[in-house]
């Protein structure tokens, strides 16, 4: 196997907390299953659904990356909206990436 690269691990510290409770529930029950084995995730790698609704109510799907999925969860009704070296560091990824991930949407 490649080696794992630290952003992969600054990415995994950055997504939503409902998803990183998520992976970690998986995680705990897959090495009790399969024991002594255990899951190490590659969030750049993927697809992710997401059901977004807008401000006038209406609701679209999207697939797209975990990157680009950490990107959209950092707006928030609280957070509206961000500056690319705020949003990159939320994100833990680089203004590069940031404004490449950010792109999509």
């Amino acid at each position: 196997w490649p080696p794992i690269a630290k952003s992969d691990e600054a990415l995994i510290d950055a997504l939503p907390v409902g998803v990183k409770e998520g992976l970690e529930a998986y995680a705990r029950r897959y090495a009790s299953l399969k024991s002594p084995r255990k899951i190490r995730w590659l969030p750049h790698l993927g697809c992710v659904t997401l059901r977004i609704q807008g401000a006038s109510g209406g609701t679209v799907e999207v697939q797209c990356t975990p990157a680009q999925a950490s990107i959209i969860a950092a707006f928030t009704p609280d957070a509206p909206s961000w500056t690319l070296s705020d949003l990159a560091r939320k994100t833990a990824c680089s203004m590069d990436a940031c404004r490449k991930r950010a792109t999509f949407w």
